[in-house]
């Protein structure tokens, strides 16, 4: 049953190569105290990247959702979020909301009952060795989430302080769980707990030709239908959403990825400080070296694009996010802000499948930011969800999930659970 996954492992770890680039000196120290050569253990073997707990390779096949893509072909799809142990302590409440909004995403499953998306998360843990992930879930089992330990010592600590050891940890667990995934022959949408969703976005992904969508910090126009074969220059993306398709050539950057970590770390040996590179920093290495070889044929092997600041926006893009209509890529957008009454646009808001909130420097304040923006959205164009395209699954599903949002949206004004059914069942 391993067999693929095996076989997927082997051949990685033959394969892998890094592309540190100019950006090594760029980057920042790690905390005073960690020993960096000692962190890629945790992740890494002798012969590449350790193979996944049990536990979690359970869970993504648990979890998995069997959609239909744009060309009609069969994909299996998960979500996927890192959590600290004690998910409500190191997130200040934001994994609740964060949830919440995933379990109001709904839709007709293939068995005809009504399914949500957080019925399809895989939430990560970042446990210390030997710990369970019970307690996460205690915590979010109620939404229909599986959580899975990944171990590390760094992780004995609960404190995520930017630069500590557990938040140094971190990449190593994101890129480890988006590589089990992947190895498994299932798509990963990896999401940040801090956002929150309005609108299903698997519909929008399955929509378009792209391996790889990720969001950006920046308020720019981009193309996200055309495959391309590199990430944009000079737009900063952000991984805090990131959807990847499962194919070797993914798999294969995802363990580069993982082993360009490694050799940062592993340059500091004996030392307990050093320059050292992270997730975010470090995600462009593979498509730049992918595009200098292969050049205009590497979208075949593997192609990326950044979403729409508009559909995918965050804080950093603007209070209510950004305008780019009728703009060229690469062209700045307008960073849209409140109304005078406190609000964003309806119209603004319609577009929305999300909203992520970095660039936020203190971490309590992203909570009550992203509850106004729901209880905004809720009040001037009606409840999550509502809004949604259909979601076609193997074995149907599609029809009566458009029937579903029809009824419940009520042309973008709130209705009340009850009536919300009483237009579904009409609508059948």
């Amino acid at each position: 049953m391993e067999q693929p996954l095996r076989l997927a492992m082997a051949m990685l770890a033959l394969l892998c190569v890094t592309r540190p680039g100019e950006a090594w000196q760029r980057s920042k120290p790690i905390a005073e105290g960690l020993k960096a050569a000692t962190l890629p253990r945790d992740f890494w073997g002798d012969a590449g990247p350790k193979f996944p707990p049990t536990e979690l390779r359970d869970a993504i096949r648990a979890q998995q959702l069997r959609v239909l893509d744009a060309r009609g072909q069969q994909r299996r799809l998960v979500l996927m979020a890192l959590i600290g142990a004690q998910p409500e302590a190191a997130n200040a409440g934001m994994w609740s909301l964060f949830l919440e909004s995933l379990h109001n995403i709904t839709f007709i499953g293939a068995d005809g009952k009504e399914d949500r998306l957080s019925s399809h998360l895989v939430a990560v843990v970042m446990a210390p060795p030997n710990a369970t992930a019970d307690a996460c879930q205690r915590a979010s089992g109620h939404r229909g989430v599986r959580c899975a330990p990944m171990h590390s010592k760094f992780f004995s600590t609960n404190q995520f302080t930017w630069w500590g050891p557990a938040w140094a940890a971190l990449s190593y667990a994101k890129i480890s769980s988006l590589l089990a995934a992947l190895s498994l022959g299932v798509d990963v949408l990896f999401l940040d707990s801090d956002q929150v969703f309005f609108k299903n976005p698997v519909p929008y992904f399955l929509e378009r030709d792209g391996d790889v969508l990720v969001s950006s910090d920046a308020c720019m126009a981009r193309d996200d239908v055309v495959p391309e074969g590199d990430l944009p220059h000079g737009m900063p993306v952000n991984i805090g959403l990131l959807y990847i398709r499962a194919k070797p050539m993914a798999v294969r950057m995802a363990g580069n990825w993982l082993a360009t970590l490694v050799a940062s770390e592993t340059r500091w040996v004996g030392q307990t400080q050093g320059w050292r590179f992270y997730d975010q920093n470090t995600f462009h290495f593979f498509f730049s070296g992918m595009n200098a070889d292969f050049k205009d044929k590497a979208p075949k092997y593997l192609s990326a694009n950044v979403l729409r600041a508009d559909r995918f926006p965050n804080l950093c893009t603007g209070h209510c996010g950004c305008n780019i209509t009728r703009l060229k890529p690469g062209a700045e957008g307008v960073k849209m802000n409140l109304t005078a009454g406190g609000t964003c646009k309806d119209d603004v808001m319609r577009s929305w499948f999300v909203f992520h909130s970095p660039c936020v420097k203190v971490h309590s304040a992203k909570l009550p930011i992203l509850k106004n923006l729901t209880a905004m959205y809720q009040r001037l164009v009606g409840p999550i969800g509502s809004l949604s395209e259909p979601l076609r699954l193997v074995g149907g599903g599609g029809a009566a999930q458009h029937k579903l949002s029809a009824a419940t949206g009520s042309g973008g004004k709130a209705v009340s659970v009850a009536e919300s059914k009483r237009r579904w069942l009409r609508a059948l």
